[in-house]
């Protein structure tokens, strides 16, 4: 079979259907039926329109997959797979990798907790805004009561609620309260907004009097009894003084006569049946009762217990019993005291009369052994490693005994054999970098659960640090802005208490972040840094210098290609400014471009340029006057180290003896080795040489050693032959 993916790459809005085609073409020689699967995204949101294509041999179809995201599923980029295989054949299969990105959605509920509050001059409530959305958002919260008889304040006045969590802010209402009669009922409108929201809910406050009606109206009522009760005491004592009534009986009375019915002599069997794991009852177990009768014991009547384990067999007839219970996944066990016994030999047989009710025929019965399998797989781009996996019996009651975890050490498949049922299990995998994954797994009776594959998903990382003016004081209103895909964040410095100081917390890891300051009057500046698995990042320190002066510029190596990542930093006494050249983008203003800004002019600056592998470059530049034109500084890198090379021939021998010599290089105290090659014959290299003076040595055997004195420069790749003879 052949799969071609007809796009790679799915933009989704969560709550929108979106669709991906794949052409499939059957290659076989017969019927073939395709469907295909989708890793890494929960089953549910991702239905085929057509489950299975039916294909004839050499003919092709379309499946097609419907994305149907709820609005919680995070914003961001991630990869997929999608395997298409052969329902016949499952050997025959395609996998594709599929970029998605799920778009931002901003979406929240707001409740008022109570909604309805009875108090006298004032009264506290709770607005709740609940985040159904999949990005962080920001409210500001009002409430106002429309006749303005009640002042309303609302603390705090804005909250944060993060995707999936709520935000709570208190609502005191005052007023002035009614002196006397009913209760009054204020309206109190309350509104939650933000960039693309607005959510509105009312909430009632029922003011009470200082002296309600109902004292009156139970002054009244009192009254009212004491009237009534005056009149009945009458009426009683005028009942006291006339004759007693005279009794009669009919004249004559017949016994009557009536069938006897089933239900005149039935007996009824109740009780419970529980899990000897749990001690708790069990839903879906037959219960046979068996009479016994002249050839042996015959079912007289059965039932299946409830949800809670009970049961009831009734219109039995007298006679000789014994009762049996069994379900699937379960042993099968009869009723005995004090224990269940496990045979039809050991059952305990017993007597029901007419119309009894036994109420205490209960059995315990035990869940056959099961087992959890499974399978953990690292997010895509991570490499396999070891994950601990451990499985925990979770008690469902004081009376279950506990049980030691069961723990192993794998990078795919596990299988947890012999697991008491029916029990629920905590399975928790645990790795390097990586969030941990709980999972509750319910096993009924001698069940053999298969997890979803359980797919690593690394922790939350943060990024935190300090903004500084020159003078190394915290700068309050600076705009930070984060970027990594489609993830952006944005916050502002606060400019009291720790200014200038800032976190930006819960960023999906590992990824490589892209993180701008900016203030109207200072200098802007650009920091670029990689975020392993869970890593929490201190220390990203930033300076910002206040000016008008600019200076702009490309840094290129001596091939004249642009340079992404370099480190530019601008300096003047104290001041110093720093950023990096950008590393995408095309023109003056892509990559290898950058733009130092907000520098005090008039001045004299050095710039200094500096990236791993090549030799640090340093310019100087000045601005005359206050209002000074941009500053341009272009700048060549050149490496820091060079490569040797070269080719050892061997005269006056078999021209085989310069293949497999050994070359050292040595600078006195280190010594790097390298072999001459068969192909090209007698080739010898050295990469990444830093400059300074080094012996070559070549020897093996059949030949004479020969060593040669070199000097390497930076940037300057030296090609050196070497002769030697046959010894």
């Amino acid at each position: 079979m052949r799969a071609t993916l007809l796009a790679h790459t799915v933009r989704i809005q969560p709550g929108i259907p979106a669709t991906l085609d794949i052409e499939v073409t059957n290659t076989s020689d017969v019927i073939d039926g395709i469907t295909a699967e989708v890793y890494g995204l929960d089953p549910a949101w991702v239905p085929l329109v057509q489950p299975v294509v039916t294909l004839f041999p050499d003919t092709s179809g379309t499946l097609t997959i419907r994305f149907m995201l709820p609005t919680s599923c995070p914003a961001g980029e991630s990869m997929i797979t999608v395997r298409v295989y052969s329902t016949i054949d499952q050997r025959r299969h395609d996998e594709h990798a599929v970029w998605i990105t799920v778009e931002p959605v901003e979406a929240a509920t707001l409740e008022m907790r109570p909604s309805l509050v009875e108090g006298g001059a004032q009264a506290d409530m709770h607005a709740v805004v609940t985040n159904t959305g999949n990005v962080a958002t920001e409210f500001s919260i009002t409430a106002l009561e429309p006749t303005r008889a009640l002042e309303c304040r609302v603390l705090p006045t804005t909250i944060l609620v993060e995707p999936g969590q709520q935000g709570e802010v208190t609502l005191h209402a005052e007023g002035r309260r009614p002196f006397i009669g009913q209760m009054l009922s204020r309206n109190i409108e309350v509104t939650a907004t933000s960039a693309n929201l607005e959510l509105t809910q009312t909430a009632r406050f029922m003011q009470k009097p200082r002296i309600p009606r109902g004292v009156i109206t139970a002054l009244i009522l009192a009254a009212i009894i004491v009237l009534w009760a005056t009149i009945f005491l009458l009426v009683v004592q005028y009942m006291r003084t006339r004759a007693e009534p005279a009794k009669a009986v009919p004249a004559t009375w017949e016994k009557g006569t009536r069938e006897v019915k089933i239900s005149d002599v039935a007996a009824s069997l109740k009780g419970t049946v529980a899990a000897a794991s749990t001690k708790q009852g069990l839903p879906r177990v037959t219960v046979e009762a068996l009479r016994k009768t002249k050839t042996g014991y015959e079912n007289a009547a059965s039932a299946v217990t409830g949800d809670d384990g009970t049961f009831n067999l009734s219109a039995l007839l007298p006679g000789t019993y014994r009762v049996k219970f069994s379900s699937t996944g379960f042993d099968t066990v009869w009723y005995a005291v004090p224990v269940s016994a496990t045979s039809e030999a050991g059952a305990l047989e017993f007597t029901v009369a007419p119309r009894e009710d036994k109420l205490k025929i209960d059995a315990i019965i035990a869940g056959q052994s099961g087992q959890l399998i499974g399978q953990v797989a690292a997010p895509e781009g991570n490499n396999p490693a070891p994950a601990t996996v451990t499985v925990t019996l979770v008690p469902a009651n004081a009376q279950q005994a506990p049980q030691d975890p069961q723990t192993l050490t794998t990078d795919g498949p596990f299988t947890f054999p012999g697991l008491t049922t029916p029990a629920t299990y905590e399975v928790k995998v645990l790795r390097d970098g990586f969030a941990p994954q709980v999972t509750r797994v319910e096993l009924t009776g001698g069940q053999s659960g298969v997890l979803d594959t359980a797919s690593l998903v690394a922790a939350n990382g943060s990024i935190s640090g300090l903004v500084t003016d020159g003078g190394g004081n915290g700068l309050g209103n600076v705009k930070i802005v984060l970027r990594s895909g489609a993830i952006e964040r944005t916050i502002v410095t606060p400019t009291v208490g720790s200014a200038g100081a800032y976190t930006i917390d819960g960023l999906p890891t590992p990824r490589t972040y892209v993180i701008t300051y900016t203030l109207n009057g200072f200098t802007s500046a650009t920091v670029a840094l990689d975020l392993t698995g869970g890593q929490q990042k201190p220390g990203v320190d930033v300076q910002l210098i206040g000016g008008a002066g600019t200076v702009v510029g490309t840094a290129r190596d001596v091939d004249n290609n642009p340079l992404g990542g370099v480190k530019v930093v601008v300096a003047k006494g104290a001041i110093t400014a720093e950023t990096a050249t950008l590393t995408s983008g095309a023109g003056s203003t892509g990559t290898g471009s950058y733009s130092v800004s907000g520098l005090p002019t008039p001045g004299v600056y050095t710039v200094t340029f500096s990236l791993d592998g090549y030799q640090s470059e340093t310019r100087q530049f000045g601005f005359l006057t206050a209002t000074s034109t941009p500053s341009v500084i272009d700048i060549v890198l050149h490496k820091a180290t060079s490569n040797i090379s070269g080719t050892v021939t061997v005269t006056g021998g078999n021209p085989a003896l310069n293949v497999g010599l050994n070359v050292e290089l040595s600078d006195g105290t280190e010594v790097r080795t390298a072999i001459t090659t068969s192909t090209p014959a007698g080739f010898y290299g050295f990469a990444a040489v830093p400059e300074g003076t080094y012996t070559l040595r070549v020897f093996g055997p059949g030949v004479v050693p020969r060593v040669v004195l070199i000097t390497t420069s930076p940037g300057d790749d030296l090609v050196r032959d070497i002769n030697t003879v046959a010894s």
